[in-house]
């Protein structure tokens, strides 16, 4: 047996690397349709609830200013929070 022919010969490199990259590919692809199908994928899509909310008064000498639900998803009051900027002083 020569050592040179058995450093130079590789055959069996190629088949091998070949198997190994479809088995991975076929883990990976297995994954993905699997999160997918379980909703896993879903999750990140949820959306903030949309109502539509319009200024009814406004008396700036008393500071109050009086907002009305004008459609869309019924708000909670305890779970709704307005912040109100002034924008030139960008205070809330």
């Amino acid at each position: 047996m020569n050592i040179k022919e058995l450093l130079t010969e590789d055959r069996g490199v190629s088949p091998v690397i070949g198997v190994i990259l479809m088995v991975a590919i076929t883990v990976i692809l297995a994954a993905v349709i699997g999160a997918f199908v379980l909703g896993l994928g879903d999750q990140a899509s949820t959306s903030a609830p949309q109502a539509q909310i319009s200024v009814d008064d406004v008396d700036a000498d008393a500071n109050n200013v009086t907002l009305r639900h004008s459609g869309g998803q019924t708000l909670e009051l305890d779970e709704t929070r307005f912040i109100v900027e002034n924008v030139g002083t960008g205070q809330r």
